[in-house]
């Protein structure tokens, strides 16, 4: 089995803002390192981070002040996945051949496949090949992802915290 291309690089990330005098303008660009995913044993039989995330901008508020501070910025950012009362905008890597675990999250999510294609699998059973430039709307379903290629497949997502459902709907 050929050796996993190297994962794509850190995400160049630009930000504007307000002056006190009411124009706009831009802060100072940063460049977001991704953090690998703890490594695990993949289908190749090798252990291997199944991938890497960075959140580009987070809030701590669904209706922020457009002048809130950015809450990617430091170790909490780092770590955050779903902002209590806030949203995060994040990028998500899932390396070749890796299956995700099961899991659920808090939140309504809004996904771009930006590079490659991915699996989305949910609890039923159902699977749905999402590719490249398709778009996922997520309400707190459980769900694993899974990368059947050979590339790395690059998400851009933007979470924000939900309340489960106290009774799910009948279809």
């Amino acid at each position: 089995m050929p050796p996993l291309p190297a994962p794509p690089g850190p995400v160049l990330r630009h930000l504007t803002s307000l002056l006190t005098s009411g124009k706009s303008t831009f802060t100072p660009s940063r460049l977001t390192h991704l953090i690998p995913k703890p490594p695990k044993p993949n289908a190749a039989g090798t252990t291997a981070s199944p991938g890497q995330f960075g959140n580009l901008f987070v809030t701590g508020k669904h209706k922020p002040d457009v002048m809130d501070q950015d809450l990617s910025e430091g170790e909490v950012g780092k770590k955050c996945l779903v902002a209590q009362n806030g949203a995060n905008f994040r990028v998500t890597d899932i390396a070749p051949r890796t299956k995700g675990h099961m899991h659920a999250t808090n939140s309504l999510d809004f996904l771009i496949v930006h590079k490659g294609q991915v699996t989305l699998q949910l609890d039923s059973g159902e699977k749905q090949l999402v590719k490249e430039g398709e778009v996922i709307v997520q309400r707190g379903t459980n769900h694993a992802w899974e990368n059947e290629t050979d590339e790395w497949v690059r998400m851009y997502v933007v979470l924000l915290e939900a309340d489960r459902p106290t009774c799910l709907p009948t279809h």
